[in-house]
């Protein structure tokens, strides 16, 4: 399967930030704009990856 472009939304930037040094962490591409968080994300990370994000407060508001 190919890769996915992300995007999710967070209540706050530092919850957005701080999900996005954890994916990093994972070697997934990404960037955060304030209170959203866009990424790509292949697929032997994916599932960690969604999850990392559910558990930072953030809600998926794009799955490509």
């Amino acid at each position: 399967m190919a890769d996915q472009h992300i995007r999710a939304v967070f209540e706050h930037s530092e919850a957005a930030q701080g999900a996005l040094r954890k994916l990093q962490a994972l070697r997934v591409d990404g960037q955060a704009d304030s209170t959203a968080l866009t990424a790509m994300l292949e697929e032997h990370v994916k599932d960690r990856a969604l999850r990392l994000i559910e558990d930072a407060g953030g809600s998926m508001e794009q799955l490509m």
